[in-house]
């Protein structure tokens, strides 16, 4: 009589096993058919003029560009800045949190490797733009580095150090 419940409480806890399991699994297919679903769609999606879209422009005339690099020892500065003028000559969009799924639905699919380009040149100009800030503070020039980490901010980069650099920055020009 003593193995009867012991095996009557297996059988249940294997059925509700069996039962969570399966609804799991029903879960993931209905996730995994949306998710193909949506893929076929972006994959059909023609491609979208993207020469009008609202760009983002280096406001290169705010920064400090050339104001400090005439001193030998400012090399790095101007290799910086040699970078941000060119990163301003390319379209640069702040594309990040969509999925190359959302980036075809968006744009077309023909047009997925040029916006992912064009992503991947917004998040190097935020690491350069980072950068130059950091190399300015390093020199002291904490008024100068304001605009540039102003723009970071504003221009919705994700990086939390541009908006703890800013709040030092705006506290040392302050002294």
């Amino acid at each position: 009589m003593y193995p009867f419940p012991f095996f009557l409480a297996f059988i249940i806890c294997a059925i509700v096993i069996f039962t969570l399991m399966k609804s799991g699994s029903k879960k993931h297919e209905n996730e995994m058919d949306e998710y193909f679903k949506r893929e076929r769609e972006a994959d059909a999606t023609p491609a979208k003029d993207i020469s009008n879209l609202s760009y983002i422009t280096i406001p290169i005339d705010t920064f400090p560009i050339g104001k400090f690099t005439e001193d030998d020892d400012e090399e790095t500065l101007s290799i910086i800045e040699d970078k941000i003028l060119s990163l301003n000559e390319k379209p640069l969009l702040n594309l990040s949190g969509k999925t190359n799924t959302d980036l075809k639905l968006e744009y077309g699919a023909p047009n997925l490797k040029k916006m992912q380009e064009i992503s991947d040149d917004f998040d190097e100009m935020e690491i350069t733009l980072l950068d130059y800030s950091k190399a300015l503070m390093e020199k002291g020039h904490y008024s100068e580095c304001i605009p540039v980490l102003e723009f970071l901010v504003n221009k919705g980069s994700g990086m939390k150090t541009a908006k703890e650099l800013l709040e030092e920055c705006k506290s040392k020009a302050a002294q």
